[in-house]
């Protein structure tokens, strides 16, 4: 809970763990370590109930916020797919990582199956 890992290059370590002192106004120490040494990623499953896999649908779902919210968080550029800025609205895929500043990271996993009244029960994997 105290940690952060910081993923770089060899030639970057020794200037990192040098040079870095704090970030903002919190006093803050590096030291190498073995990428074994790393914690493994920690996931929450959840289940979500949307009309369709477009981007806009599942951001205000995750986000839980209106979908003309999650258009404006998408054209300000808050909304990452896959580690690229999403500057406009589209369809997402199994295994599609998205990203929304303020409300977490997401992993989509599968469709688990279709309610009632037609919408899609989607599982979906929140980072920890």
């Amino acid at each position: 809970e105290e940690s952060v890992y910081l993923v770089c290059t060899k030639e970057l370590e020794s200037f990192i763990c040098d040079s870095i002192r704090s970030i903002g106004r919190q006093p803050v120490l590096f030291e190498p370590c073995d990428a074994n040494e790393m914690p493994p990623v920690v996931f929450a499953q959840i289940k979500v109930n949307v009309a369709s896999l477009r981007a806009d649908v599942l951001v205000s779902a995750l986000s839980h916020c209106s979908r003309t919210d999650a258009k404006e968080k998408i054209a300000q550029g808050f909304v990452k797919v896959n580690d690229q800025i999403l500057e406009s609205n589209k369809t997402l895929c199994n295994n599609d990582t998205i990203s929304v500043r303020r409300a977490g990271k997401y992993m989509i996993q599968d469709v688990d199956g279709v309610s009632r009244k037609g919408r899609l029960i989607v599982n979906v994997l929140k980072y920890q």
